[in-house]
């Protein structure tokens, strides 16, 4: 996790937050929560960013 990535609770519905993750590649992922843990929201969101980027680099992989 970059020192430049946003994590912040952006909106909530009934009893739900809406945390959103922007990252230094500019890259914005969302999450509907019950409860806002920030150490368990980065972590998910650290392991969906990695999940992401070795989705990108495959499909760079299969073009080359």
């Amino acid at each position: 996790v970059c020192s430049s990535d946003l994590l912040r609770r952006v909106d909530s519905y009934e009893k739900y937050s809406v945390i959103a993750w922007v990252t230094a590649s500019n890259a914005k992922f969302l999450l509907l929560t019950e409860r806002p843990d920030l150490e368990s929201t980065r972590q998910f969101f650290t392991d969906v960013h990695e999940l992401y980027l070795k989705v990108l680099m495959k499909d760079r992989k299969s073009v080359v």
